[in-house]
């Protein structure tokens, strides 16, 4: 049998899990499966035909992902975890990882039962399971911490302090034994041998982060309300790649490596984009080689608006310096700084990656949900 080709999103308007065909370029939503609840996130075991859902009111379902069951597209199975919400989630080692409130709750994915928590005494985001060592790693933005979990032994084995990155999301490439952190305002690589950690990327508000062994490339979803919402690309070694502006306010990306396409949600449905397969230099020479002499005009137009912004900028400077005061000062400065978004926006749609919207007219996908696996 053919193996089957779909993104799972976790959809809260319709507390459900839609189920989208992506064997082609253009995806194709095929329905939702009612989990009875909203979900948070998901987790995909591959191994035994398996979607896990953490729901809002402290239970994990499982479906039934395997076309020849009879319970194909449905929810066999549901795990309480007690008065949390079901949060983030991670699949590995037979064992589901789930975040809930302080604690990361384990489950046996062969019975379906919890087998142990582990509380770590601060609230916490995203678990990973890393292949390479056995452990957990768990991020808690309040804490500024990623911890180590040891899952066998359901205790915390290290801390890694992350100084001021108050880490969300997190994924791991286990053959480098790296990790990818979302930080608060930029995005850090993490070295899981030591915690020793580096600045990567500014990208701010990063939410999910996932890791496609297959492209050997990090994705980080940075739904921002105060700047344009993007997705950011990096090698497997963390490399900073490039970004697409989205605007879609998509939480999560996955990477389809048949087709060569990122997918992240948006309010409408699924929005795609084609990333640069090495440099950004490339990708640009690739951009401008398609846009040709059609986007001639809009850099001289952006030339134009550097020149008049910086000419209004030195004009304003001198009157925020002279007799206007402090007030007349913030306002230079505000307006300074919405300048400088507008133009990075601008340069980003001449020179940004090409990006295709599909929508389903049956299903509204609430952004906020927008957490997904692939098959």
């Amino acid at each position: 049998m053919k193996p089957a080709h779909r993104v799972y999103v976790a959809d809260r308007t319709r507390t459900g899990v839609d189920v989208i065909d992506i064997s082609k370029t253009s995806p194709r939503f095929l329905q939702t499966v009612n989990v009875g609840g909203p979900p948070n996130g998901l987790a995909l075991a591959r191994d035994s035909n398996r979607l896990y859902a953490g729901l809002a009111y402290g239970s994990v379902v499982a479906i039934d992902t395997d076309p020849a069951s009879k319970t194909f597209m449905t929810v066999t199975d549901r795990v309480s975890v007690g008065n949390k919400s079901a949060d983030l989630m991670d699949y590995g080692g037979k064992r589901v990882f789930v975040g809930s409130g302080s604690n990361v709750v384990i489950i046996d994915a062969a019975t379906n039962k919890v087998v142990s928590q582990v509380d770590v005494k601060a609230p916490v985001e995203q678990p990973r399971y890393n292949s390479a060592d056995g452990m957990v790693y768990v991020t808690s933005p309040d804490a500024d911490t990623i911890f180590q979990i040891n899952p066998d032994l359901a205790k915390v084995t290290n801390t890694f302090k992350m100084g001021g990155c108050k880490p969300a999301g997190l994924a791991i490439n286990p053959a480098r034994q790296l990790g990818l952190v979302a930080c608060s305002v930029s995005v850090s690589a993490v070295d899981l041998r030591d915690g020793s950690y580096r600045l990567v990327s500014g990208i701010p508000a990063g939410d999910i982060v996932s890791y496609s062994s297959a492209a050997d490339r990090f994705l980080v979803a940075s739904a921002n309300a105060k700047a344009p919402s993007v997705v950011g690309v990096f090698s497997g070694d963390a490399k900073f790649i490039t970004s697409a502006v989205t605007d879609a306010r998509g939480h999560a990306a996955v990477f389809d490596t048949t087709n060569q396409l990122v997918y992240t949600t948006s309010a409408a449905g699924i929005l795609s984009f084609t990333p640069p397969t090495c440099a950004p230099g490339v990708d640009w020479k690739r951009t401008m080689a398609t846009l040709g002499i059609y986007a001639t005009p809009f850099v001289l137009l952006a030339l134009v608006m550097i020149f008049y912004s910086a000419r209004r900028d030195r004009s304003r400077a001198k009157a925020a310096n002279g007799s206007a005061g402090p007030q007349r000062r913030r306002q230079y400065e505000d307006d300074l700084a919405v300048q400088r978004e507008r133009m990075r926006s601008l340069e980003d749609s001449i020179l940004g990656a090409e990006t295709v919207v599909t929508e389903d007219p049956q299903a509204k996908h609430d952004p906020w949900g927008g957490f997904f696996n692939s098959t």
